[in-house]
């Protein structure tokens, strides 16, 4: 489940059943910044079940530009039309 928080944030709530596990306890924790989709993270493992909490950004990270990556109205794409 995805729910918009704001323009650029968002809050990301998953749960899922498996038929196998991997292990029987995980818990791990992450904060990121100045990446791709970069935020907060909460992921539980218990044996066949996993929950995963998350708010992070839509946005992709420009490392040239050491900002948020914006696209511009007019952007140029590499697409090529060939009419025969």
């Amino acid at each position: 489940m995805t729910l918009k928080i704001s323009k650029n944030k968002r809050l990301i709530i998953e749960t899922t059943w498996e038929k196998d596990f991997s292990s029987w306890f995980a818990f791990t924790t992450s904060f990121s910044r100045k990446v791709d989709n970069a935020g907060f993270d909460i992921f539980l493992e218990l044996g066949k079940f996993y929950f995963r909490f998350s708010i992070n950004d839509k946005r992709f990270w420009d490392y040239e530009k050491d900002t948020w990556y914006e696209r511009s109205k007019y952007e140029q794409t590499s697409i090529k039309y060939e009419w025969f």
